[in-house]
């Protein structure tokens, strides 16, 4: 199976019932939101600026594993990019893992979302204590 770069993002959701090819080429991405009492949002959008895609709605507490399949180099937003032009810049590769914290911050009487690369040792510390959450992109 081939993807090109005009393909959409391919993401197999884990609680999918589907049998999933064994060539097929992926990548763990995780996104995980702390849990906050204050200015936490019902959700954050995840996503993708191109294609403009969301991956999760990531609600408070939890986080989500992605089995991703759009490799090479993909630009990640937390919320609406018009509004949050900060990014992160990833080059997906096949095999590997990648963690993401995903926030609720002030900026001067506006509350944006914020996504942040994180190591793995930090990540795994931290998703310790939230829930799974599984896509609600398919319900």
């Amino acid at each position: 199976m081939s993807i090109t770069k005009n393909q959409p993002i391919l993401i197999l959701d884990n609680r999918s019932d589907h049998a999933v090819n064994d060539s097929l080429r992926t990548a763990e991405i995780y996104f995980y939101r702390p849990k906050k009492f204050t200015n936490s949002r019902p959700e954050i959008i995840i996503g993708t600026v191109e294609p403009d895609e969301v991956i999760v709605k990531l609600k408070n507490g939890r986080w989500y594993k992605a089995e991703y399949a759009q490799l090479g180099e993909r630009t990640f937003v937390a919320g609406v990019f018009v509004i949050n032009p900060k990014t992160w810049d990833v080059n997906i590769e096949e095999g590997r893992k990648y963690y993401f914290r995903c926030t609720v911050i002030n900026k001067s009487f506006k509350v944006m979302a914020e996504i942040e690369f994180v190591d793995e040792s930090t990540a795994k510390e931290e998703i310790r204590e939230l829930k799974e959450q599984k896509s609600d992109l398919l319900d």
